[in-house]
């Protein structure tokens, strides 16, 4: 019982760590970005400068 709970403790940490070593997600498409945006500035999670200024940006890209 002890042996399964040590080796349990032992390969958890590193699934969580192997995570962490992963690529950074990609930004998606335009179109997804444009929503993600759009559901931010509906939040008011950002200004609507910043809404126009993210919005140029990504239409730039």
């Amino acid at each position: 019982m002890i042996k399964k709970a040590l080796m349990t403790m032992a390969i958890l940490p590193a699934l969580f760590l192997g995570a962490c070593a992963s690529e950074p997600p990609q930004p998606g498409t335009k179109g997804e970005q444009l929503l993600d945006l759009q559901d931010a500035y509906k939040e008011r999670a950002v200004t609507p400068d910043e809404y126009e200024e993210q919005k140029e940006e990504i239409l730039d890209n």
